[in-house]
């Protein structure tokens, strides 16, 4: 009975972690950055405009948009190998008719080639946390299982 009792008790913490909501006032880099730490999902690199969340291969890059009310993710990736950046641009256009939830694109900086994907997620009026975690996961996902599908030979 102790061990069932124990798993409720997760579970209830759990359910008030991904309950939690804020207010559209309350939303800040420090506030995400403990959301996130809350879901057990690991951050690094926090910056005052930007962090990092640990996906299954890329990290996600999360920042806040105040003027507009969005919250970002992106991923970006060097792509190694001989690909041009008109042959990456081909393969993320090729990706994103068969998708819709994000956009790959491919861009060049500093004579590199970098594959990135963002997503806009909004917090008029506030934000539920289990709405933030799980649109992070759907988004590391779809993201990285589309660069795997047309940018294996290259990541």
């Amino acid at each position: 009975m102790g061990a069932n009792a124990e798993s409720l008790k997760f579970d209830t913490n759990l359910n008030d972690i991904t309950m939690k909501q804020l207010t559209e006032n309350e939303v800040s880099i420090k506030s995400l950055v403990e959301l996130y730490e809350n879901a057990y999902m690991k951050v690094k690199d926090v910056k005052e405009e930007s962090f990092r969340v640990e996906g299954d291969i890329f990290d996600i890059i999360i920042g806040i948009e105040k003027d507009r009310k969005f919250i970002k993710f992106g991923i970006v990736h060097l792509l190694n190998g001989n690909i041009t950046l008109n042959e990456a641009a081909i393969l993320a256009n090729t990706a994103n008719e068969q998708y819709v939830f994000t956009r790959l694109s491919a861009v060049e900086y500093e004579k590199s080639i970098f594959i990135e994907s963002m997503y806009f997620m909004t917090y008029k009026e506030g934000l539920i946390a289990f709405q933030l975690i799980d649109n992070t996961k759907t988004f590391d996902k779809f993201t990285t299982n589309r660069i795997k599908e047309f940018f294996m030979d290259y990541i």
